[in-house]
């Protein structure tokens, strides 16, 4: 077995498991790996990171269902169009589409980890994560993966969404003012 093939299905091995016995799992796999003389899988396979509960949890699903990212990805691209395009009755629809597709995905994961009445916080990472994946690509591609090592957030929506202003200290000692005032005085 190469050292990619043990790298690769010790990463399916982990991220399948339980966020629990990944450590005790980890430290197995890296053994085992140096055991065959593969010292740089064992160095990759150690560094491999614990998923939170929420990830793992969003990793099980895709596991199960490889479409999910897809999915969010392509209504993802489909909101961004109609945000394009200033589409206002699309927006509205598509993002009536969008609560859906997250409510069901959230849910269906839930019942997947076994979780009927999940803390609120777990569920509010898992929404959070759903969201970032339909609302950037790249997180849609690192969720099929299916390794995510925690939840992930996006402020905002598309290719518009905006830092919020910082503020920046006044040069008279005064109150902060918005960023974008500051730059417009200097």
């Amino acid at each position: 077995m190469t050292s990619a093939d043990l790298l690769s299905e010790a990463v399916a091995r982990l991220y399948a498991s339980d966020p629990d016995v990944f450590t005790e799992r980890r430290g197995v796999l890296v053994a085992q790996a140096r055991a065959a003389g593969e010292t740089s899988a064992a160095k990759s396979i150690a560094g491999l990171r614990k998923p939170t509960r929420s990830a793992w949890i969003v990793n099980q699903l895709v596991r199960a269902d490889p479409g999910v990212p897809s999915r969010l990805a392509a209504l993802g691209d489909e909101l961004r169009a109609a945000e394009g395009s200033l589409a206002g009755a699309k927006i509205r629809e598509l993002s009536q589409a969008r609560r859906q597709l997250i409510d069901a995905l959230v849910r269906q994961a839930l019942k997947m980890a076994g979780l009927h009445s999940p803390p609120a916080a777990l569920r509010e990472e898992v929404t959070a994560t759903f969201a970032a994946a339909l609302a950037d690509p790249q997180v849609a591609e690192q969720m099929a993966a299916g390794t995510l090592v925690r939840a992930e957030r996006r402020a905002g929506f598309g290719y518009g969404a905006v830092a919020a202003p910082v503020p920046v200290p006044s040069p008279a000692g005064g109150p902060p003012v918005p960023a974008e005032r500051a730059a417009e005085a200097a």
